[in-house]
């Protein structure tokens, strides 16, 4: 996919939600119009609670390409790079001592065999 389809996407996704959210919008004033009550109170306050929500998924389907490099696809690449990085120091350091021990086990071995003659 390329880079203008992908943009021509997520403005068709944050256009749907910005039509949600001028309904949601529309809805609270239509609630405005009702009778007052406890209960039209209270659902005018969720449904601008939802229009909020709504809101913030737009603003994050235009940025989360930001997002992911900030927080996610970022820092797990520098994670996993160092923790590559890290694991293959830790396999020489024992690859090195590992190599020095066995050294030293057949020299012990072979003094033990000189000793035995």
């Amino acid at each position: 996919m390329s880079s203008i389809q992908h943009y021509e996407m997520k403005m068709e996704i944050r256009n749907g939600i910005l039509g949600a959210e001028e309904d949601l919008g529309d809805c609270v004033v239509d609630l405005g119009k009702i009778k007052e009550s406890t209960a039209v109170v209270e659902l005018r306050e969720k449904v601008n609670e939802v229009k909020i929500y709504v809101g913030g998924c737009g603003d994050y389907v235009m940025n989360y390409d930001e997002v992911l490099s900030r927080f996610g696809e970022g820092n797990a690449a520098v994670n996993y790079t160092g923790l590559r990085m890290a694991n293959l120091f830790e396999l020489s350091l024992f690859g090195i001592f590992g190599s020095q021990y066995l050294l030293l086990f057949f020299l012990f071995c072979s003094l033990y065999r000189l000793q035995r003659c």
